[in-house]
């Protein structure tokens, strides 16, 4: 069928289909608003998202441009509802009129099948709205045995609906500040994120940072003495870096402070975090002063905390970024048949629990290793003198490595941006609903920071089992603790133990350095404190904060007793009376 084309009421020709769906659209008719502007009525369809052009008519009152329900297609049988624009020829003004007709385009039997259905649509916004990927929206949709649209009409969709909550993608140095300059008063609600503080500088270059919290994550500061800090990228569309700060507690699970989107990664942007969170706490008369810092081997974090809180604190370099670093270059320097060696005896010197065993193990390590000569003049000079911290002895009571942190950032992007980089504009909004996603975890008690550290049940069965070895050692005091020494693994006394200073090889260190722990327990130790103040310097306990050994001396004290879950020894075959039946002859057969 030729599509119609009509210039004049007069004039136009029509096929018989095009007459019927004419004399629907023209059947009872009703005024209903009128615009000033060719834009505003323009606009005010547009918004509508239900018309589309169907013909035009010129006479006496003016121009009348007729629309159709577009979820029919052109040809062929029309909805029953209809509109017309008529653009007065006696005046600028342009009135709207509507038939009476209701929606019926789903009898006609002529849907209109390019996009994406409205009933698809209102599924792919639920899914919006629950942070779903694409892929899984794909898989949803197949389920609800609903007709699937391409992938790239969903991506589209998807940006329009992103678009639509999170405002255009482009945003000047000017809206930017209006932002946080409307967003910068503290709210009464506590789960409410707002700015704490921003700098914005467009003189050379721009340069700004902000940063987002809420009053409860806040709240979290001033009881912390550990703080992780770190930067991770690809969240921005412009590649601006993330700032994310926070504290872990006796179970090793982060807790952030907020987080400050900034244009560099310098030392003033890692400063400008660190006072924000000084001020806030020095508003309540407190004076904030973290003991330890848990970060990689950025100088810029490093010097940025030094510069609020001075040299006093300690910096922990994070293990697990240590090794990766430390693997490119074991790999590059050294013959690929020494590299296991070289790292079994690397793992071992990490677990090093105090400085003095640390500095000496050190030493014996490039005492062996000393012939791979480009090797270890890196390792002197990048982890023996610019990062030595990063032994877990360094770190007592708290984790050496920053992989909470690094959980967290996988998260944001996993569940909040989906991995995609979010314009700047897009970004700061949804920034502000998940700082308020994690502040309402605390609210619900879905989450809360742990003073104590929980014991699984895990350590429980390993406590209960070596309380059962009754192993002996020996037994110290001073005037606030009782130090227990006992022998560790198969060993079942505390002799044949080299001094730290009898050591000659790095073998004499992983033999006798390990032989051996130190439960640290309170006096008058009572339920509530041994967990809390008992210390042990095994592995296990350096990296989990719990081990078999402070448990199982508790136990053995009588300070706890484990729950019956932990006696999971199984019951076998009660032993005969009387001597044992001798050993019958075995048969022999011709």
């Amino acid at each position: 069928m030729q599509i119609p084309h009509y210039s004049s009421e007069s004039d136009s020709v029509d096929t018989d289909s095009t007459k019927q769906s004419r004399q629907r659209l023209t059947k009872s008719w009703k005024w209903i608003s009128t615009f000033k502007s060719t834009l505003e009525a323009d606009n005010f369809v547009k918004n509508e998202e239900t018309w589309s052009k169907f013909y035009k008519n010129n006479n006496e009152e003016g121009i009348k441009q007729y629309y159709r329900c577009n979820k029919t297609k052109y040809r062929g049988k029309q909805c029953s509802a209809s509109m017309f624009l008529l653009y007065e020829s006696t005046c600028s003004t342009i009135k709207m009129f509507k038939n009476e007709q209701e929606h019926d385009h789903e009898k006609t039997n002529n849907l209109c099948t390019i996009g994406i259905n409205d009933i698809t649509k209102e599924i792919i916004k639920s899914c919006f709205e629950d942070r779903r990927k694409p892929k899984y929206i794909m898989e949803y949709l197949a389920t609800k045995k609903i007709s699937l649209p391409s992938m790239s009409q969903l991506k589209n969709y998807l940006t329009l609906l992103r678009k639509q909550k999170f405002g255009s993608p482009q945003i000047s140095i000017g809206e930017l500040e209006r932002f946080l300059l409307e967003n910068s008063t503290i709210p009464d609600i506590e789960d409410v994120p707002f700015i704490v503080a921003y700098e914005i500088n467009d003189v050379d270059e721009i340069d700004f940072r902000f940063f987002i919290s809420t009053k409860r994550l806040l709240t979290h500061v001033a009881s912390s003495k550990i703080i992780h800090a770190d930067a991770t990228y690809k969240l921005t569309w412009q590649g601006f870096p993330i700032l994310i700060v926070g504290t872990t507690d006796r179970d090793r699970k982060f807790h952030h402070f907020g987080i400050v989107v900034t244009t560099n990664e310098k030392t003033q942007d890692f400063a400008f975090m660190f006072k924000t969170l000084k001020d806030w706490v020095k508003k309540d008369g407190a004076d904030l002063q973290p003991e330890l810092l848990i970060a990689d081997a950025s100088q810029a974090i490093r010097n940025g905390f030094h510069r609020v809180f001075g040299t006093q604190s300690i910096s922990i370099m994070c293990w697990a970024h240590m090794r990766k670093n430390v693997t490119k270059k074991v790999e590059k320097y050294c013959h690929k048949n020494l590299v296991p060696e070289i790292f079994t005896d690397l793992d071992q010197l990490q677990l090093s629990n105090s400085e003095h065993i640390f500095l000496k193990a050190s030493n014996l390590f490039i005492d062996k290793w000393s012939h791979q000569d480009a090797f270890i003049k890196y390792f002197k000079e990048e982890w023996l003198e610019k990062n030595q911290n990063w032994y877990e002895g360094a770190a007592k009571s708290a984790p050496s490595t920053n992989n909470a942190l690094e959980a967290s950032n996988r998260v944001i992007k996993d569940e909040h941006t989906l991995r995609e980089r979010i314009p700047l504009n897009q970004f700061k909004i949804l920034a502000m609903e998940m700082i308020q996603k994690w502040s309402l975890a605390y609210a619900y008690k879905l989450k809360a920071i742990s003073k104590c550290p929980t014991i699984t049940l895990e350590t429980w069965i390993a406590a209960y089992n070596w309380v059962k070895e009754n192993k002996n050692g020996t037994c110290q005091e001073d005037e606030m603790f009782t130090y227990y020494k006992v022998p560790s693994g198969k060993n079942a006394s505390l002799s044949n133990i080299l001094d730290t200073e009898e050591w000659l090889t790095f073998e004499d260190f992983k033999m006798n350095a390990f032989s051996n722990w130190t439960i640290q327990l309170p006096k008058n130790c009572v339920e509530e404190n041994w967990i809390y103040y008992g210390t042990c310097n095994c592995p296990k306990f350096m990296k989990k904060m719990q081990c078999k050994h402070l448990v199982g001396m508790a136990i053995r004290l009588k300070y706890v007793k484990p729950p019956i879950e932990a006696k999971s020894t199984t019951i076998g075959l009660k032993k005969k009376r009387g001597r044992p039946k001798k050993i019958g002859k075995a048969y022999i057969f011709d």
